[in-house]
């Protein structure tokens, strides 16, 4: 179930990126320029190629990680950073304690594909 709605994500993003990339930046000095500007934080010559790869390191990422991780993004975003670093030691020492974290810990480890990509 999780790697077919994966898939259309995938094909989805794939195709909504390509469309925006194709009519908003459309040559070199442009993308340079985007780049430069920090409109976009990457500059790639093959987007199905770009997308596939994000596509793939999000597959290797473990799902309640990146969920928690975009948790911790907007909480370090919206607060003062003599708060935000302990909420972050936090995070971090709860994600690698839990059965995610030490599945990831041992896949890795044992040089094995993680639990959810497999």
């Amino acid at each position: 179930m999780q790697s077919s709605i994966l898939s259309v994500v995938a094909r989805t993003l794939t195709h909504a990126l390509r469309q925006s990339v194709s009519r908003t930046i459309r040559t070199a000095t442009q993308r340079e320029r985007a780049l430069r500007i920090g409109l976009v934080h990457r500059v790639v010559d093959d987007v199905d190629a770009a997308v596939a790869e994000s596509i793939n390191q999000l597959r290797t990422s473990g799902p309640e990680a990146v969920r928690e991780c975009k948790k911790l993004i907007a909480y370090v975003a919206s607060h003062d950073l003599i708060d935000a670093i302990p909420y972050t030691i936090e995070a971090i020492a709860t994600r690698r304690v839990s059965e995610e974290g030490q599945g990831g810990m041992g896949a890795f480890l044992k040089k094995e594909k993680t639990p959810w990509a497999k």
